[in-house]
């Protein structure tokens, strides 16, 4: 398995990584950061479909509250870190 350069969009590159990572080392433990402000729903619902497929550890963080997407669990999390919903 090798990196492409030209991808048509973002979620390829970062399950390539994954994959790759995996493959190489070891399982990790993956964390985006405001991932659903670079893409659309559509692309993050495959994004989530392929994630569930290759079963990769992975949270998404963010930062504005978004609509909740289907293969999605939703954690509000307060600034004292409690656990909202």
């Amino acid at each position: 398995m090798e990196i492409a350069e030209d991808y048509p969009t973002l979620s390829e590159i970062i399950i390539d990584y994954f994959g790759l990572v995996n493959e190489y080392e070891s399982e990790k433990l993956y964390i985006l950061v405001n991932y659903k402000s670079y893409t659309s729903e559509l692309e993050c619902e495959k994004f989530f479909d392929e994630i569930l497929k290759s079963k990769h550890n992975v949270i998404l963080i963010e930062t504005t509250s978004r609509n909740k997407l289907k293969n999605e669990n939703l954690y509000i999390v307060d600034s004292d870190l409690r656990e909202i919903c």
